[in-house]
């Protein structure tokens, strides 16, 4: 099998203070840009002294702790990233 050298990407995180219009999307992508995620918020509401609630995701390989207080390793997906990277030492 031969090496497939792989594009170089550029990624750019842009802060959005106001709308975005369907003129703006298409300005990027004929840049060449493509859109790869979008991120909501929204004001809920209730006492501002309220504890925010964040959601994201947990990365793979990693778990919720029995105390919910902190992330742990999970030893089935750890055993499936260490078989991905011996793959790949070996096709490599």
């Amino acid at each position: 099998m031969e090496n497939e050298h792989m594009a170089k990407v550029e990624r750019i995180r842009e802060l959005v203070t106001g709308s975005v219009d369907l003129d703006y999307v298409r300005q990027k992508t004929e840049a060449g840009w493509k859109l790869v995620a979008m991120e909501w918020r929204r004001e809920l509401p209730g006492d501002s002294h309220d504890q925010a609630v964040i959601v994201e995701e947990i990365p793979y390989g990693l778990r919720v702790a029995g105390d919910c207080s902190r992330l742990e390793e999970d030893p089935e997906e750890r055993e499936v990233l260490v078989q991905m990277m011996e793959l790949i030492v070996q096709d490599g």
